[in-house]
């Protein structure tokens, strides 16, 4: 007469199985937030994902920081089409984000520049030469020592005749430049 839930449940679209491994299926948060991170310009495009990046995922509240106001303004217009995106390519995001909130802090996106910028590929044979110039040229001589003002002194006078104030300049910094290496190899 009484049947069990299981075979009741059979009849249906979800099996009971199924729903037994969903419940059991722990996934960590985490790597799917940081496969959201990797995804991220594939969901809103590589010009937006330049300006724009997932931030944290908290009371079912996704924050994206932004490097400017402007963008944060642009990409809340696109709040419902980000969502779809992301359900779409990511499901377990699903039930996880309610909404989306947008904050702008341009210090990130300026550090991450920054790392990129300070840490070129260094060319072969260059790298060293490239290190020992910059250490030589301003690192030892300050405006104010001597011998910068004697080599100023002297660079003026050879350069006197030269009219453009932008050249001249330059000429000075290549001549006192030179001179202290040379002094410092000597």
């Amino acid at each position: 007469m009484f049947k069990h839930l299981k075979s009741f449940l059979s009849g249906f679209d979800l099996s009971y199985a199924d729903r037994s491994q969903r419940k059991n299926a722990t996934i960590n948060p985490q790597v799917i937030f940081f496969e959201l991170i990797k995804l991220w310009p594939q969901i809103v495009g590589i010009h937006l994902a330049q300006h724009s990046t997932p931030l944290k995922n908290t009371h079912k509240t996704l924050t994206i920081l932004t490097d400017h106001p402007q963008w944060a303004q642009e990409l809340s217009f696109l709040e419902k089409k980000i969502k779809q995106q992301i359900f779409k390519i990511i499901p377990q995001f699903t039930f996880e984000i309610k909404k989306i909130k947008f904050q702008a802090d341009n210090t990130f996106f300026k550090n991450q520049n920054q790392r990129l910028l300070d840490t070129p590929p260094p060319c072969p044979g260059q790298g060293e030469t490239i290190s020992k110039n910059k250490n030589n040229s301003s690192a030892d001589l300050h405006p104010f020592s001597p011998e910068y003002l004697k080599y100023k002194k002297e660079a003026s006078n050879l350069f006197n005749d030269i009219e453009d104030e932008e050249t001249k300049d330059l000429l000075t910094s290549i001549f006192i430049t030179h001179k202290h290496q040379n002094k410092k190899s000597v």
